[in-house]
């Protein structure tokens, strides 16, 4: 009579270390993949979202970037956004916990003032100022409260500037991000890699831009 051969004790415990260092090599693989699809997703959808809101805006009201308030008033920005970009389904909130990490100051900070949209995501404009180009600067959460709330990572800069060319006579608004990137045909796709890993965190936005919004092999920063 012949007995059936199982596995050993030993055999059954070098098959599960084997499956665990598997496991342990694919799932963060997997995991840091999938969240730089859904961020990518996110920076697409809200990037289209605000160049349309800027598009309806300048239908309704051609210098409508110039009514922004005083440079780096919270308040009227505020007041300037619910005038013209009304049209975001969001959710006002002000003195909320949200905390966001200022590479200048080195502190968590937290806005007066943030948007929540349908999927989590927060928004909030934080600065304007004006010269020959008037901007306004906004910060996009991809994933809201969720963390870690850093610059490069979850939190990426926009912009909405308007271009002033007077030898021809056109005005219009851009929407993009970061210092340089409304002129990213004059600007490097290597130097946008050096700034960010560098800490310049706004040329992150510009390195996304540049590649359509997806994480290259080569961006800079873990996600």
């Amino acid at each position: 009579m012949k007995r059936n051969k199982g596995f050993t004790l030993a055999e059954v415990l070098i098959t599960l270390v084997v499956i665990g260092i598997i496991a342990a090599i694919t799932v963060p693989i997997v995991m840091a993949n999938h969240r730089k699809q859904e961020t990518s997703a996110r920076l697409k959808k809200f990037y289209s979202s605000l160049s349309q809101a800027v598009r309806l805006a300048q239908v309704d009201n051609y210098d409508f970037i110039k009514d922004s308030g005083e440079e780096r008033h919270v308040d009227s920005l505020d007041v300037w956004w619910n005038k013209y970009l009304n049209s975001f389904p969001v959710t006002k909130h002000e003195n909320s916990t949200y905390k966001v990490y200022n590479p200048t100051t080195e502190v968590d900070e937290t806005p007066k003032y943030i948007y929540t949209l349908n999927d989590g995501s927060i928004f909030f404009p934080y600065n304007s100022y004006f010269n020959n180009e008037n901007v306004i600067e906004v910060l996009f959460d991809v994933n809201g409260e969720k963390g870690p709330n850093y610059p490069g990572r979850d939190v990426f800069e926009f912009r909405i500037q308007q271009y002033d060319y007077r030898e021809k006579n056109i005005h219009f608004v851009r929407v993009c991000t970061g210092q340089n990137s409304c002129y990213l045909e004059h600007n490097k796709r290597e130097n946008s890699i050096v700034n960010c890993k560098d800490g310049h965190f706004s040329y992150c936005g510009e390195l996304l831009q540049k590649d359509g919004w997806e994480f290259k092999d080569d961006y800079p920063i873990r996600l």
